[in-house]
């Protein structure tokens, strides 16, 4: 794997503007794209699926780098649901919806209220997590030209958990539910790639309730940190947002508390699975944490 940054960016090299490729992954392919950023800024558009166990599907796609700032219309072209919608839909849809820009920490949903609308996420990162009697437990990220409050906009119930900014900033924007909904029953292929992102969310539901009852502490927080490990070997600088995140927000995302969150963040630097500068974590060791995940 560790030869992989190289053989997508020679593919990436090959590929006419508007061409595609689809890489398959152990984890979220994140990080990858995030090593072919380095390499190739804003040349690669990616999409992510969750398959199966041990299973992602990453499709890249080549983009113009060289353009100016993309349109409305083309960042939404960019979410996989609106990727072949007519334009007068998706002009319709922009009309509707409203831009915001927040910092770490807003709460840009509260737990069980209704929602109004669908975002999609521009920049920066979102992540939904939920209350208990002790402790937070968050239950998976949004990425940039993802999209949240699927759940809420089909069974039309309340907000499961809440989301929160946890970059330093974000952008977002928020679709009225009534005119997704409107233009959604009039377009099945919209409804059915919809519906793709809401069973995407239950994949990843079930793969944080799985890790909550099988892994060991360690092992849970490790597998927290994975999604932030550079593709290379060795310690290399973490990806965002990890680098502002609190311990309370790693154990938050382990499902377990602060101060357990802390011993086994101590343990894995002490294996040299990661290094942290003025209390927070800095480097990681990607191949270090899948040895404390698959323990021969």
């Amino acid at each position: 794997m560790w030869d992989r940054p190289a053989l997508v960016t020679t593919a990436l090299d090959s590929l006419d503007v508007g061409g595609s490729l689809t890489v398959v992954a152990e984890h979220h392919p994140r990080t990858l794209a995030a090593s072919l950023d380095r390499i190739r800024p804003r040349q690669a558009l990616w999409r992510y699926r969750h398959v199966g166990s041990g299973e992602w599907l990453g499709e890249m796609t080549r983009v113009d780098g060289d353009s100016a700032e993309p349109s409305a219309l083309e960042r939404l072209r960019r979410i996989r649901p609106f990727a072949h919608v007519d334009r007068a839909v998706l002009q319709h849809i922009i009309d509707a919806m409203a831009e915001h820009e927040e910092r770490k920490g807003h709460v840009v949903v509260r737990e069980n209220e209704l929602l109004s609308g669908v975002g999609v996420v521009w920049s920066g990162s979102l992540a939904r997590s939920c209350s208990g009697i002790n402790r937070d437990r968050l239950l998976y990220e949004y990425l940039p030209f993802e999209m949240f409050g699927i759940v809420e906009f089909f069974d039309r119930g309340r907000t499961m958990g809440r989301i929160a900014v946890i970059s330093k900033t974000a952008r977002y924007a928020l679709i009225p539910s009534g005119v997704l909904r409107s233009v959604s029953q009039r377009n099945h292929t919209l409804l059915a790639a919809l519906g793709e992102v809401c069973a995407q969310r239950a994949r990843l539901l079930t793969d944080a309730l799985n890790a909550q009852v099988s892994l060991p502490i360690i092992a849970r927080v490790a597998n927290a940190l994975l999604p932030y490990a550079a593709s290379e070997r060795g310690l290399h600088a973490v990806l965002t947002p990890l680098p502002s995140m609190t311990q309370s927000q790693i154990a938050a995302a382990a499902g377990t508390v602060k101060e357990v969150a802390a011993r086994a963040i101590a343990d894995l630097e002490g294996r040299e699975a990661l290094k942290r500068e003025r209390g927070r974590i800095r480097y990681l060791d990607r191949e270090k944490l899948v040895e404390v995940l698959n323990p021969s």
